[in-house]
């Protein structure tokens, strides 16, 4: 699969994303707080408040932010066709999800029905609107239909995912409606990881691998098959509990995603850029995390009472857990901020140049906008968070260390789009002043 030519023409303005990347930080930096309050407990079991809590901190708060803010870029340059009235909806995407994945966090941890209701209303109003929008973009007929036949099934996975989380979300904060909200549980995080985060990443990663890394194309047939084989799979689970149907359900998703895992690394080797680059190595990191969590989520999924290396199954499935959401989706996003926010804000100034015919000189390379060393530091920070958050695991009184250090990772991502967005203003007055000079 040939990666398609980007229709940068048809960005929305940088102010559109930028507020979700400068926010996502700080929901990363509320986990941390939340496993240094509770220390040993915060690995302990699932279904603590504060686990739940710090949960969606970092999957609503930093995943989907993140995630979110990133389509209103993606959809316009693979697709053709952007999010409709992107300039107006966005920031009202933007106060929803925010506002309300804090007040969910926040519910959650203090069993709050107020909260909860609160929180439901503002993320149904945050992804119903972008949501629809968004269907709009991606039904549209436009450019780079391989990537984006991926990120359309992401789509459905999301859409799925939030359906589940209002229900469940109504059921804690009115326990009058009698909703077995318990029962949804594992179907609302397979669809929200395994459907939206692997299917997103999937498809972003099958442009933007080859793209940056001057690396050749994903086999098309690994594009054509992996995201139907996961969605349907985890449709399956999510209607089943037939061991005949489900069983080979979960074996395509972990085959699936072991397949994608594979076949970015073997792309990633062939890539003409030979240097160390932090990008490259947060991919690697991510996909040998994904390849480990699908491995072992399908045994866990397979043979749930196996004890490994002397962990009974809670912590088992704890440990691949965080696997995928540290090891494997967080990764590609703290890795990816380090590019895409100096690519894009390099873009949009570029296009403020030729707007105002400004001198190119004007302009700052992407390293001046985030250096390669900042991002190198980003990457051995997060590898130390994620090593010391999997020993907690297996070691519970490592938790209030893993806090801190998940604290500090994202306080060093925080830094960087901070400074990144005050260097972007900075640049644009600057080309702003030589266009009326130069008249």
């Amino acid at each position: 699969m040939k990666p398609v030519p980007l229709a940068l023409g048809e960005l929305p303005p940088f102010r559109v994303p930028l507020p979700f990347y400068l926010t996502a930080p700080w929901f990363g930096m509320l986990a941390g707080l939340s496993w240094i309050r509770d220390g040993e407990l915060a690995f302990a079991s699932r279904w603590l408040p504060g686990t739940l809590a710090t949960t969606h901190l970092l999957t609503l708060g930093v995943m989907a932010m993140v995630m979110v803010g990133s389509l209103f870029q993606v959809l316009p340059v693979l697709g053709g066709t952007g999010v409709p009235r992107a300039r107006t909806v966005g920031p009202l995407v933007f106060a929803a999800l925010s506002a309300g994945a804090l007040l969910l966090a926040l519910g959650l941890d203090r069993s709050s029905p107020a909260l909860m209701t609160a929180a439901v209303v503002l993320l149904a109003v945050a992804f119903g609107v972008f949501g629809i929008l968004a269907a709009v973009s991606v039904l549209r007929r436009g450019r780079g239909a391989p990537a984006l036949f991926t990120i359309r099934l992401a789509l459905i996975a999301l859409a799925a995912t939030v359906g589940l989380g209002l229900w469940m979300g109504a059921g804690i904060a009115s326990p009058d409606l009698g909703i077995a909200y318990r029962l949804s549980t594992d179907a609302h995080a397979r669809l929200g990881l395994g459907g939206f985060a692997l299917l997103l990443v999937m498809g972003v990663g099958y442009q933007v691998v080859p793209m940056f890394q001057v690396a050749p194309p994903f086999d098309a047939r690994l594009v054509r098959v992996t995201g139907p084989v996961v969605l349907l799979g985890l449709a399956l689970l999510a209607v089943t509990r037939s061991d005949a149907v489900a069983i080979p359900a979960a074996s395509g998703i972990a085959a699936s995603g072991i397949a994608y895992a594979i076949a970015g690394w073997r792309v990633m080797q062939r890539r003409r850029r030979r240097r160390p680059e932090p990008m490259v190595r947060a991919w690697q990191l991510a996909w040998v995390c994904l390849a480990l969590a699908l491995a072992g989520g399908w045994q866990w999924f397979v043979w749930p009472d196996l004890r490994l290396a002397g962990l009974p199954p809670h912590r088992l499935q704890m440990l691949y857990a965080t696997l995928f959401v540290l090891g494997f989706a967080l990764t590609v996003i703290l890795g990816m901020l380090t590019k895409i926010v100096p690519f894009l804000s390099f873009t949009h100034l570029q296009r403020q140049c030729l707007r105002v015919r400004a001198s190119p000189a004007s302009l700052p390379t992407m390293e001046q906008i985030v250096s390669e060393r900042a991002a190198w530091v980003q990457l051995a920070v997060h590898a130390l968070a994620l090593t010391t958050a999997i020993s907690a695991v297996v070691w519970p009184g490592l938790g209030r260390s893993a806090g801190a250090l998940l604290a500090v990772d994202f306080g060093v991502c925080a830094r960087n789009v901070t400074v990144a967005a005050l260097r972007h203003r900075r640049a644009a007055r600057r080309i702003l002043l030589a266009a009326a000079s130069a008249r």
